[in-house]
């Protein structure tokens, strides 16, 4: 009786899940300055068929930094690395994703906001 409802509910989740196609996913190698100071790392984001766009920050060793979602043009900024979990650095990052994300394509944007800047460039693959 249990391997058969096993068996169902795999079958099941077969039918119900999204497929492969309804998500893309977008790399980016990220250079973002602040003052004097330069962090590189790397972007990854997903996004679904309904515009809903998921992502993570991580530096060039993997460690990530925070991760950030994007639905209805409200950002929000998840799991953000210890240093950088103060109310003031959580709210910039998400006002500055709130606009890169609105300009971010497949050919990479940059973004100036007083001492602060951002520049996505694609990872080719």
């Amino acid at each position: 009786m249990v391997l058969w409802t096993i068996k169902c509910l795999i079958l099941f989740s077969l039918f119900l899940s999204p497929g492969k196609d309804t998500v893309s996913r977008c790399e980016y190698s990220v250079l973002m300055k602040i003052g004097q100071r330069e962090v590189t790392g790397i972007c990854i984001l997903e996004t679904d068929e309904d515009g809903n766009i998921a992502g993570t920050m991580i530096n060039e060793f993997g460690i990530k930094a925070f991760d950030f979602t994007c639905s209805g043009g409200k950002t929000r900024i998840l799991n953000v690395m210890e240093p950088l979990d103060k109310w003031y650095i959580r709210r910039r990052l998400r006002k500055d994703f709130d606009r890169i994300l609105l300009v971010l394509d497949n050919s990479g944007a940059s973004y100036t906001r007083s001492f602060t800047s951002y520049v996505f460039t694609p990872l080719g693959n």
